[in-house]
C-alpha cells in the first residue's frame, strides 16, 4: 500500500507556503520530479501499454509528466498516481487541479480508487495546448462503477488520468501542477 500524504498549506509549521498552481511552481506541485525513477517511487506510473518520462517542458514549473504510447499501445492509455490520498471529508468546496497537454482528441477521465470502489469525472480539454483542469470533489457531481456503493470520501488507493483517445503510435499526454485540495490541506 502507498504511503498516507498530507501536506498542510495554511497555517504550516514547515516551510510549505502555498501558492495557487496556476501562478507559479511550489511544493504543492506533485509532478516535480528531476527523473521517472524518482516519479514512479513517489508512485507516479503509465497505464498498460504507456511508458513514463520525467521531462523538462513542465508548464509551471521545471517538470512534467509524458505519457508516450509503448511497443504495445492500448486503448484508455495515461497516467496514474498509486500513492494513497486522505479525502475524508472532502465536499464541493475541495477540488483536484492540475494542467495537462496532449495531441490528441479532448476527452480525459479522472477515476478514483477507494475501498468501496470507482469513481470518475470525464472533462473536456484542449488539443494541443497547455489546460488548467478544476474539479470539485463534491461526490455527487462524480459518477461510480456499477457495484461501486462510494457513499462518502476517504482514502483513495490510486487515480488515474486517461483517455479512450490515446492508443496511437505518436501520441502523448503531459501532465504538470497536480495538487488535492481538502479542507485547507493538499492531499
Amino acid at each position: 500500500m502507498g504511503t498516507l500524504l498530507t501536506v498542510v498549506f495554511l497555517g504550516c509549521a514547515s516551510p510549505c507556503v502555498y501558492a495557487d498552481p496556476e501562478l507559479s511552481a511550489d511544493p504543492a506541485d506533485l509532478i516535480e520530479h528531476g527523473s521517472a525513477e524518482e516519479a514512479q517511487a513517489f508512485g507516479w506510473g503509465a497505464l498498460p501499454g504507456a511508458t513514463l518520462a520525467a521531462v523538462n517542458e513542465g508548464h509551471i514549473g521545471g517538470h512534467a509528466l509524458r505519457a508516450e504510447p509503448g511497443p504495445e499501445p492500448k486503448e484508455y492509455m495515461g497516467i496514474d498516481l498509486r500513492h494513497v490520498i486522505d479525502l475524508t471529508g472532502a465536499g464541493a468546496g475541495d477540488r483536484i487541479i492540475f494542467f495537462v497537454k496532449q495531441n490528441f482528441g479532448t476527452d480525459l477521465v479522472i477515476n478514483l480508487h477507494a475501498e468501496r470502489g470507482n469513481a470518475h469525472r470525464a472533462v473536456r480539454v484542449k488539443q494541443g495546448q497547455w489546460t488548467r483542469v478544476e474539479v470539485d470533489l463534491r461526490l455527487a457531481n462524480w459518477d461510480q462503477d456499477a457495484g461501486s456503493r462510494i457513499d462518502a470520501w476517504t482514502q483513495v488507493d490510486y487515480l488515474h488520468i486517461y483517455s479512450k483517445g490515446f492508443d496511437q503510435s505518436g501520441e502523448y499526454m503531459l501532465l504538470d501542477g497536480f495538487a488535492v485540495f481538502v479542507g485547507g490541506s493538499l492531499s
